[in-house]
Parts: C-alpha cells; structure tokens; sequence
C-alpha cells in the first residue's frame, strides 16, 4: 500500500510525512487498485461495500480485461460476486484504463500482481515476470510519495467458489512492514470497518508473514486432500460428505473449525 500525499523528485519532508502518518479515514476520498486481477478486483469490490463514501477505482492496461469487469463479462465465477459488481459498479466502483492519471487522483494505492511466468529471456517459462511491475512501481514513484508505513496486506486463506465470503470473513489480515514502529494505523483502520482486530496482524517482517503463509498452506492443503479422499468414501457407501465434514470440524482433536472438501486455495496479496 502507498500513500500518496506529496509530490516532488526531492521527495516529501520532514512536516509532509508527520502529515502523513497522521491521516485517518477520513481524508481519504480514493482508493486504487492497479492491477485488475480477480483477487485485486474482487478484493476493491468487497471493500466497496464497507466505505460506500469513498471512491475505489481499478486501473489496468489492459482494455480487455478492463471492458469485461465494466460490461460484467467477467472472467471468473464466484458465488455473489456479480450481484455485487452490479450494485456498486459506477456508483462507488469504477474500472480505468488511465494508470497513471488515477494514481495523481488517489490517496491510497494497491498494486494487485498479475504473477505470470516469462516468455523470453534467462528463466523463460519457470520465474516469474516482474518486468511489467517494475513499470508499475516507477509510475507510482513518479507520481505519489511513498510513506515509511505497511508494504503489504495479505489474506491468509482464499478458496475458489467462496472468495466473495471469505473476503467478508477473513481467517486473518496480515499487514507487512519492515518495522515494528512504522504507522499502521491508517490500513488497519480501513480493513477494521469488517474485520475484527483480533484478527488483524499488524506490522508483521516480511519473513515471518512468508513462512506462516506457507505453513498455512501446506497444512490445509494437507486437509483438502484428506477431506477429498474421504468424499471418495462416501460415494462408494453413499454418506453425506458434508455431514462426516461438520462432524470433522467439531472434534477438537482435528484443531480446526472448518474443514471441507475443495478445488484449490489461494493466498494472494495487496
């Protein structure tokens, strides 16, 4: 996340970032959202629905991807999310193909990483592309002053076919930082008006939000693939897999309160 509250090449002084670091919510008119991914996308629309008097804007340049999320040719099905896009599309939702005049417009900036492999070059079709990303963060530094606050959010739990829920209803917002005195207060602010703090981490080092993703991960990857070969189970002797689940989250031997069979998960990050 990036503040943008002043401009310059020299960058901001010393009054302009105490300015900074004192901003609540309510100097805060838009948000932006560069990259419209479906977790970037989906992610603005939920918060859309929590601060309907601000603007929240998804820039891209990419104008197919942009004209389907503005005609409601969506890319992805999720379960609500097109009942939701149409309630708050152009009313405190919009969707722009103009990075960088949107970045001169917002005071707060998401940058949503379309993580794809690269074409051509060194690691071709096995690293990951940052190149268009570069792009992006020299564009964001061009036009916005960069606070010494949080670098990251990130949902600790995402599965496809309830993503639209599980963003109402998050396991865990993980906020990254590079300090434990950076000012976190404004983004826990904004994820607050849905999320408890109880489940809000608040500026966590980049190593210990990367290996508990990863330890997240793995293990309920591990409970997915155990769910799903039970499910297997049931069809041969005709139970009712959701009830040997509801029976599974209840044992407190199992340490979980929810397990269910799955087609993947996701933890993706803003």
């Amino acid at each position: 996340m990036i503040l943008n509250g002043a401009t310059g090449m020299d960058g901001p002084s010393t009054s302009q970032y105490q300015q900074l670091n004192q901003m609540t919510m309510q100097n805060i008119h838009t948000i932006l959202c560069i990259g419209c991914t479906d977790f970037g996308a989906m992610t603005m629309l939920v918060m859309t629905s929590y601060w309907p008097e601000k603007q929240f804007v998804v820039a891209d340049d990419n104008h197919d991807v942009i004209n389907a999320w503005q005609y409601q040719d969506l890319p992805v099905f999720e379960p609500g999310l097109q009942m939701l896009l149409a309630q708050r599309r152009n009313a405190n939702l919009r969707f722009s193909n103009y990075i960088g005049e949107e970045i001169n417009e917002a005071r707060i900036v998401f940058v949503a990483p379309d993580k794809q492999t690269k074409r051509n070059g060194e690691g071709m079709g096995g690293c990951l592309d940052f190149a268009k990303w570069k792009e992006v963060v020299r564009m964001i530094l061009n036009g916005a002053t960069r606070m010494d606050g949080p670098s990251t959010s990130q949902y600790q739990q995402l599965n496809q076919g309830t993503i639209i829920t599980d963003l109402r209803n998050p396991t865990q917002v993980t906020i990254i930082a590079r300090s434990k005195n950076q000012n976190s207060n404004l983004i826990v602010e904004l994820y607050e008006k849905w999320v408890s703090l109880g489940r809000i981490f608040r500026n966590i080092s980049p190593q210990i939000a990367m290996i508990s993703k990863m330890a997240c991960n793995v293990i309920q990857v591990m409970d997915i693939a155990s769910i799903n070969y039970f499910t297997l189970l049931c069809d041969e002797f005709g139970a009712d897999v959701t009830e040997v689940e509801g029976i599974i989250s209840r044992d407190r031997r199992t340490n979980h309160t929810e397990i269910k069979h799955n087609v993947g998960i996701s933890s993706p990050e803003l």
